[in-house]
């Protein structure tokens, strides 16, 4: 499946998490640290967690997502590299 989300993109996440089926794309915390993130539902388990998968990856992912913190409901393309220019400019150099 083609990527919806492209490098310097800006996501909007809706904290709706109630109703979500295979093909949506979601935000959950990392299982490997303090990020968070967007994958596609691939499928739903038993105990009602999901199964994930980045469009860019070939294969599921190695867990099972059950704390979703929001779903995928739009993005603002190109708005990151500002972002990113605007925090560069501001902060200070580092020695």
């Amino acid at each position: 499946m083609e990527s919806v989300i492209h490098p310097d993109d800006v996501v909007i996440i809706s904290p709706q998490t109630e109703g979500l089926e295979p093909g949506m794309i979601i935000s959950f915390p990392s299982p490997d640290g303090p990020n968070f993130i967007l994958h596609r539902i691939v499928a739903i388990t038993e105990e009602g967690c999901y199964l994930t998968k980045g469009d860019n990856n070939q294969d599921v992912d190695d867990w099972k997502v059950c704390q979703v913190t929001g779903r995928y409901a739009g993005k603002v393309p190109y708005l990151g590299k500002s972002v990113r220019l605007w925090r560069e400019f501001l902060e200070p150099p580092q020695n």
